[in-house]
């Protein structure tokens, strides 16, 4: 099912990556890209249009007869040409020498489509079709608007290539799969969905139950306290999640980007900590505007730093990349313990601080992802920030 790999996380098929492997072809040059064949449409469609742009971008004003797709039974190969039109007899003879079906190519015959490995209908074509159709009729967005999957080209904010799933669709193909829950449950969001309603659940059973069994001595516990360790928790977890994210980028690896970025934020947030005992109470509120500043500084200037450092040589990128995190490292150590010192005036309050701070922080983590592969990179960082913002209620 389209979908299944949506937490996968790639740089290599983004509209910025394909328009830069477009620049570097030869005059004798085809870029080639294949990948699974899919039903409905999927990554074909994405990849078909974010070529077409990178090809515009270079100054192609006919992009149509640079691309051409074929397929067998499971895979489909795309293949671009940037100074030269693709050679449509020679790749016919070749089609059908080894049974391949031609999916895209300028004046195709219609016998050349679905004629050995056969579907009920040319789905893959007659997408594409109405992509090409829609290009030229300035109506792109409305197809993408429209189509049951999310298809649309991606950017460096939203590297999932095998994301597929729309939300607002979510009906449309549950009834495309004949109705049959479990194929939901194969993608990724959807999965991401049912953990995170889980934990939210342990979360407020974890919370409630002291409560109830504190009695009486509940009201003496702030409820802009709790508040304030709910956004902490949170905001944390989402600033961690988002340097993650876009260290993939610098490190080509999630396993060496999680590793690089929880060894570097233990550190620096520890030495956060260590200098918060010297603050007084009421440097609280300035502490979170300045967590929130040195966020918003590097949500803006992350694709200017992550670019220059990812062409830096193999021994001195990553000393970068950890040189990036310092500022925030040291300022996401801050909050916590200054709320501890300062908020929190017995041993019950203390407790319930630490119970918010770890409950929202499992939930950030996972919030994250969902947010990261829905509505982008940009999206997690902002919504630290606004954690961050709710922190400081009545602070």
């Amino acid at each position: 099912m389209p979908g299944a790999g949506a937490l996968d996380q790639s740089h290599v098929l983004t509209t910025r990556a394909l328009a830069e492997y477009v620049d570097h072809l030869t005059d004798a040059g085809i870029l080639v890209v294949s990948g699974r064949l899919r039903l409905p449409p999927a990554d074909m469609v994405r990849l078909w249009a974010a070529v077409r742009q990178g090809l515009l971008k270079s100054g192609i004003v006919d992009p149509e007869a640079h691309i051409a797709v074929v397929r067998n039974w499971d895979t489909f190969t795309l293949l671009v040409s940037r100074t030269s039109t693709i050679d449509a007899a020679s790749l016919k003879r070749f089609s059908q020498r080894l049974n391949f079906d031609l999916v895209y190519l300028l004046g195709v015959p219609p016998d050349n489509i679905n004629r050995y490995n056969r579907f009920d209908a040319p789905f893959h074509h007659d997408a594409l079709s109405r992509l090409e159709t829609a290009y030229r009729n300035g109506t792109e967005e409305l197809f993408f608007s429209e189509y049951i999957l999310d298809v649309a080209p991606q950017s460096d904010n939203h590297p999932f290539p095998n994301r597929f799933l729309r939300w607002d669709r979510i009906d449309s193909i549950y009834r495309s799969f004949g109705g049959r829950l479990y194929t939901l449950l194969l993608s990724g969001e959807v999965v991401i969905a049912v953990v995170l309603a889980e934990a939210a659940t342990v979360a407020v059973l974890l919370m409630g139950l002291p409560l109830i069994s504190a009695g009486r001595s509940a009201s003496r516990i702030s409820l802009s306290g709790v508040f304030y360790f709910l956004g902490v928790g949170a905001g944390f977890m989402l600033a961690e999640m988002y340097l993650i994210y876009q260290l993939v980028l610098i490190f080509g690896d999630p396993v060496i980007s999680m590793t690089v970025v929880l060894a570097s934020l233990l550190v620096l947030s520890g030495i956060g900590g260590m200098l918060s005992g010297r603050l007084p109470k009421g440097a609280i509120p300035y502490v979170l505007l300045l967590v929130m500043a040195v966020l918003s500084a590097m949500a803006a200037g992350s694709d200017w730093m992550f670019q220059r450092i990812l062409v830096m040589p193999d021994g001195i990128r990553p000393a970068a990349a950890v040189l990036v995190m310092v500022p925030l490292g040291l300022v996401l150590g801050l909050p916590f313990p200054l709320g501890m010192q300062y908020l929190l005036g017995n041993p019950l309050e203390r407790a319930y601080g630490w119970a918010a701070n770890g409950c929202t922080s499992v939930i950030g983590a996972i919030a994250a992802a969902q947010i990261a592969i829905s509505q982008g990179l940009f999206a997690v960082v902002m919504m630290a920030v606004a954690t961050y913002l709710m922190s400081g209620w009545r602070w």
